[in-house]
């Protein structure tokens, strides 16, 4: 699988995961990438947008509480430490992205926006978050066949003969720039400002988030990056994600290795509460030992050591890391399995250990996903979780059940909690159990109702009760209405948010949002619990020119003529000739690149005479290449008797149906032993007559292979001559008188 953001590869930080039909991404890798910040906390991950909308998880959970709402994830979470995994529809709704899932493909895009109209819930603006439940493989599979996209449903067209696409470098970039401002009324505010494009020919990004308010101005965190066109090397700065750290202010370089090899050389700053910032550097090398196999490894100033091996095959994938960090996260190692079966059943198991030393944590988890029918899949779960403190067993089932513009999901868990006496505290025993149902009901692909109701009875006696109700309604391209509350109150102040937003313009978004709104800065507001935010976004773009090498040339035919129309290409690049046979290229990125000429192209009974042409393009420099164009010339023979011995082929001294051969290719003679070739290139040409297969009363007179050297622009017609000659038949007699006499 790859991933793009608005057409930037980040298929090497998502390292993309298909297991059972749920696609997963790295979060923690592309969370400073999409404004998100992923924090360790405790035995789990918070995860904060830029929004300041904030999620905690917990390893194993399969819910994403957070405040005033909570995402259904479609398995147990994927939490190793610092690194945490999610599927990439909940990652885009945190990120407040859209996203297409492009299966035929095997690409994944995240964007702000996607050309064409998207249903609803494809484009939740940045900031709200709905009720996130991932598609199984079988309602992947249902949609697509529905919007005639499955392969079952494609007529095969027999693929056409053309001129083939032309293309040219692009001459000038275009770094996409979007600047968001939100005040709350009564507390304080944010700004977003995020890039991501071409900058003077360099692959540039950037993204920060600066709050305003009681606390003065402070940053949430920020990352910028700079790379060139071919991403040899690439340098980048601020909130950096390391497998052994996990974030941390720093500064790093990046430089490809090879073709599967990539170095990262690092500076972090550490920080710990009362004590001095510590630099730390740090030496990465992830490394793809081939498309199934991969390796990452990191090493520290302070003798901190990272390791992880990963295997992705067809149906099995296999996963292990090894980690000692000098720092609150401590040693660590663990491993997981999956394995598809027949039926498209899904089994997997892990095993983690990690703050060994500071704070151990052991999590082992089983899980199964099965197939029940059609769109219908049963999700099973069973996670230990041990501390020093505590052991919790978690055991649950999901089952998902499309059925035409509905989606139902129901989720039935439970988990027993032990407490280990410490301290000469006695210990203790409680748990709960948990029904969850989760309803999406989508009529028309502008109007979309989500409701999700949460029943937990503790073994106290102690009974819980959650709900959410989320409506989203888009009357036009331009304006959308969201609205989020309680199932049973949806005027409840402590959980109503609304918000509209419109589009003015193809650039500029404006929002207002209302309702319990979380605030930017952690500071003690004295504001009701009903509040206005407004939102005010801006696209706008900065254009560069693109430094790059020239190539130009003219392509002339046999007689010197100009070849109007004819195809060059060098690399990946295309242009057409003109009517005076002239081409031209610019703008060409550092590389190496082959001259040659599109074979589909050429005039009839025309080839490229000349060798293709290689040469180093650099940053800037012209380069020329004349293409000469040769005509096709044919060889044409006769196979005879000579029977006047006159040495030249005679009436009806043609053979006919005599086999000829040069190279690969084979002919027959005509009626009057004539035979051709066509379409020779310039060269060395052996025409052969192979004995074996003349008759059994015929044998070569002369040669039997002849050598044929067409050359020159224009080779014109060669013409040879086999010449057969008839066996002689021996007289047999027999000496009856034995006089040895005949």
């Amino acid at each position: 699988w790859s991933v793009q953001l608005s057409g930037r590869d980040l298929t090497r930080e998502a390292r993309p995961l298909e297991a059972g039909g749920v696609l997963t991404v790295d979060l923690s890798a592309l969370a400073p990438i999409l404004g998100v910040r992923v924090d360790t906390s405790g035995e789990g991950v918070t995860i904060t947008n830029a929004s300041a909308q904030s999620w905690s998880l917990a390893p194993g959970s399969t819910l994403l509480s957070g405040t005033g709402t909570t995402i259904l994830l479609p398995g147990p979470a994927d939490i190793q430490g610092a690194r945490v995994r999610l599927p990439v529809e909940i990652v885009a709704e945190i990120a407040g992205r859209q996203v297409q899932v492009e299966r035929e493909q095997r690409r994944i895009r995240l964007a702000d926006s996607l050309p064409g109209p998207k249903p609803v819930l494809d484009s939740v603006p940045e900031g709200w978050d709905a009720v996130a439940i991932a598609k199984s493989p079988g309602e992947l599979e249902y949609t697509a066949r529905m919007n005639g996209s499955s392969p079952r449903n494609r007529a095969v067209n027999p693929p056409r003969m053309n001129r083939g696409p032309l293309k040219l470098p692009d001459s000038t970039g275009r770094l996409r720039i979007q600047s968001e401002q939100s005040y709350i009324f009564g507390a304080d505010g944010g700004t977003r400002l995020a890039g991501d494009g071409k900058l003077f020919g360099y692959d540039t990004h950037f993204n920060t988030i600066i709050t305003e308010g009681r606390r003065g101005l402070g940053m949430l965190g920020g990352r910028a990056g700079l790379a060139d066109a071919a991403r040899v090397w690439e340098v980048q700065a601020g909130d950096l994600f390391s497998p052994l750290w996990g974030f941390a202010r720093g500064l790093s370089y990046a430089r490809q290795a090879g073709n599967r090899n990539r170095l990262t050389s690092s500076l972090y700053l550490k920080t710990a509460p009362d004590q001095p910032i510590t630099p730390i550097w740090s030496l990465r090398d992830d490394l793809e030992l081939n498309s199934r196999w991969q390796f990452q490894g990191e090493t520290t100033s302070d003798g901190s050591l990272f390791g992880r091996t990963s295997f992705r095959g067809d149906r099995l994938t296999l996963d292990g890391f090894g980690r000692d960090a000098r720092s609150r996260i401590g040693r660590g190692y663990g491993g997981s399995i999956s394995y598809v079966l027949p039926r498209n059943i899904l089994v997997s198991a892990r095993s983690n250990e990690f703050g060994l030393g500071v704070n151990p944590v052991t999590l082992r988890s089983l899980t199964g996903r099965l197939p029940v029918w059609r769109r219908v899949d049963l999700f099973v779960e069973s996670t230990w979780i041990e501390t020093i403190a505590a052991r919790a067993t978690v055991r649950g089932a999901t089952l998902s059940v499309p059925f035409r513009t509905f989606r139902v999901r129901g989720r039935y868990a439970t988990r027993s909690d032990q407490r280990h006496a410490l301290d000469g505290l006695a210990g203790s025993r409680a748990g709960w159990r948990e029904w969850m149902t989760a309803v999406n009901w989508t009529p028309h692909r502008w109007i979309s109702l989500d409701s999700q109701y949460v029943s937990r009875s503790r073994a106290s006696g102690e009974n819980q009760g959650w709900d959410q109700l989320l409506l989203a309604f888009r009357p036009s391209r331009r304006l959308s209405f969201h609205w989020m509350g309680r199932l049973a109150d949806p005027f409840d102040d402590t959980r109503l948010r609304t918000r509209v937003q419109w589009q003015a313009s193809e650039t500029l978004y404006l929002g207002l949002e209302y309702g319990q709104i979380p605030t930017f800065q952690n500071f003690a507001y004295e504001i009701s619990s009903r509040t206005w935010r407004i939102n005010v976004r801006k696209d706008w773009g900065l254009n560069s020119p693109i430094p790059g090498a020239e190539v130009r040339g003219v392509v002339l035919g046999a007689r010197g003529r100009p070849a109007q129309g004819v195809v060059v290409e060098v690399g990946e690049y295309a242009v057409e000739t003109n009517e005076r046979g002239e081409y031209q290229i610019t703008g060409l990125p550092k590389g190496s690149y082959e001259v040659k000429l599109r074979e589909q192209t050429l005039p009839a009974g025309a080839y490229a005479s000349n060798a293709d042409r290689l040469f180093e393009a650099g940053t800037r420099g012209k380069h020329r290449f004349d293409l000469l164009l040769g005509r096709l010339g044919q060889i044409r023979g006769v196979v005879f008797i000579d029977a006047d011995e006159d040495g030249e082929p005679g009436f009806g001294e043609g053979l006919s149906g005599i086999p000829i051969f040069l190279a690969d290719a084979a002919t027959s003679t005509s009626e009057g032993g004539e035979f051709e070739f066509t379409n020779l290139p310039a060269g060395r040409h052996e025409i052969r007559l192979d004995p074996a297969r003349l008759p059994p009363n015929l044998q070569p007179a002369s040669a039997a292979v002849v050598e044929v050297i067409l050359s020159g622009p224009d080779p014109g017609s060669r013409e040879i001559r086999f010449r057969l000659e008839r066996v002689a038949k021996p007289i047999v007699f027999q000496d009856e008188e034995n006089e040895n006499l005949l």
